[in-house]
């Protein structure tokens, strides 16, 4: 029998990837933000994760190189 997957809803429209991981007991979140996406101030694409509990975002990486 496959799990059941519920949508309970969107994290934010504009995000291109987001990916849950647990590191060291804690939950986070892994993003890819799109150089246009609304809350970039970077102006280029990045990778960052999101502490679930806090919300607190780590500082962004990769820049440029997220586009491969």
């Amino acid at each position: 029998m496959k799990p059941q997957i519920i949508n309970l809803g969107t994290i934010d429209g504009d995000l291109v990837e987001t990916t849950l991981i647990v590191f060291r007991d804690k939950l986070y979140r892994f993003e890819y933000v799109r150089a246009r996406y609304w809350g970039n101030r970077a102006g280029d694409s990045y990778f960052r994760f999101i502490e679930h509990g806090s919300g607190q975002p780590s500082a962004p990486f990769l820049g440029k190189k997220a586009r491969g």
